[in-house]
């Protein structure tokens, strides 16, 4: 289920006429809200997309620093108490 409001007016931008000049909106002629729903479904299938790569890169990016991180430090030294601060502050 879509937000109408949202979906309205976060794409009707590119369905309005730029050349009408009242007070309020005027659509393009033959734009219909298939099309402004269609544009919407593209950009949400768009943003998964990218987002699902992101998360990839970022999973990765991660791995490669913590591997890096562990051939210059050690790989056990999350296990050494000594390297944490355990003393508890008020506050």
């Amino acid at each position: 289920m879509e937000n109408y409001y949202n979906l309205i007016n976060g794409y009707k931008g590119l369905f309005l006429d730029p050349s009408y000049k009242g007070t309020d909106e005027q659509y393009l002629p033959n734009t219909n809200f298939n099309e402004i729903y269609a544009l919407y479904r593209f950009d949400r299938e768009l943003r998964s997309l990218f987002l699902r790569y992101i998360l990839q890169i970022e999973n990765n990016v991660k791995s490669v620093l913590a591997h890096k991180f562990s051939e210059q430090y050690g790989h056990d030294n999350y296990l050494k108490v000594a390297n944490f601060e355990t003393s508890l502050k008020k506050g």
